[in-house]
């Protein structure tokens, strides 16, 4: 039987290596960022793409269905439900290298506002990473983590987007691993 310090050690090392790491973009027409010019990120963009590309590197089930993410469900972490149908923009404005002021604008109001931290790193804006992990071993077990990084094109924005997640319970689970490139467009 194993003791908890080798529980401990396995668990660990499983997390350590399933994080989700962007590698490189599709986009061929990526302006490449400096510290110093984080500000040409600044503008009103679209809230919805205009193109999205997709690779999946492994799924449970091939009849998951995927939706558009917008650029607000990207910032919000996920915490947002729009109406698709809306015509809404996206304004960012770096305070520096390493925050950035994100505005949902619906017909012409503010309707929500999020501060970004991330970092300048290969021409991209990073986010911080986010991650979870619940460690209840033999009964539930899994991990969640996802990371997206902006990048400038010559008409707006790039959004590369990774995530990795697996769990089960007892006698069930669901596992996925993927990257999305989705582009916005400057207004």
């Amino acid at each position: 039987m194993l003791n908890k310090n080798s529980v401990l050690i396995i668990l660990c090392g499983l997390l350590l290596t399933r994080c989700a790491v962007i590698k490189d973009s599709p986009n061929k027409d990526l302006v490449k960022l400096e510290i110093t010019d984080v500000k040409k990120l600044n503008g009103r963009f679209s809230n919805h793409p205009t193109s999205v590309e997709r690779k999946m590197e492994r799924e449970m089930s091939e009849s998951t269905s995927y939706t558009l993410l917008t650029l607000w469900d990207q910032i919000s972490n996920f915490k947002y439900v729009d109406d698709k149908e809306k015509v809404q923009l996206v304004t960012l404005d770096f305070i520096s290298n390493r925050k950035a002021v994100a505005k949902l604008w619906d017909n012409g109001k503010v309707k929500e506002t999020r501060v970004i931290k991330g970092k300048i790193k290969d021409g991209y804006f990073y986010r911080r990473p986010h991650f979870i992990a619940i460690p209840l071993v033999p009964l539930v077990f899994g991990y969640d983590t996802y990371r997206y990084r902006i990048g400038l094109a010559t008409d707006g924005i790039i959004i590369d987007y990774k995530w990795n997640y697996w769990g089960f319970a007892i006698a069930a689970g669901s596992f996925s691993k993927g990257q999305t490139s989705s582009r916005y467009d400057k207004k």
